[in-house]
């Protein structure tokens, strides 16, 4: 009886990973080069043209990129200012190339 209910639920938790996995986007570090590009884009995005870029630049931690196998048409970039601390969204469509902010912690970005 055990061995049955044991191997039930090494079943079903398989079956779950596998639709976890497949649902769930693969989240990429990227690295240095690229990772200067898009908090460049970012700036431009957010219009930074004074002081901030610096600081905004030497605040900004990480970025991971998202491609969702759910909307192969689009990338996300998140960037973070620590581990846990996503301040910006950016989008990318692949078909036209343009990139937009899809969400921005405005608090974070004007605090010193």
């Amino acid at each position: 009886m055990n061995n049955k209910l044991i191997e039930a639920k090494d079943f079903l938790m398989s079956k779950i990973f596998k639709i976890y996995k497949n649902y769930v986007p693969e989240h990429i570090n990227v690295g240095t080069n690229e990772k200067h590009n898009i908090v460049i884009m970012a700036e431009q995005l957010l219009n930074i043209s004074y002081t901030i870029p610096k600081l905004f630049r030497e605040r900004i931690i990480s970025v991971d990129k998202i491609h969702d196998k759910h909307n192969p048409n689009e990338i996300i970039y998140e960037l973070f200012a620590d581990e846990n601390k996503m301040i910006l969204l950016l989008c990318e469509d692949l078909k036209t190339k343009d990139i937009t902010i899809k969400w921005v912690d405005k608090l974070w970005l004007y605090s010193a």
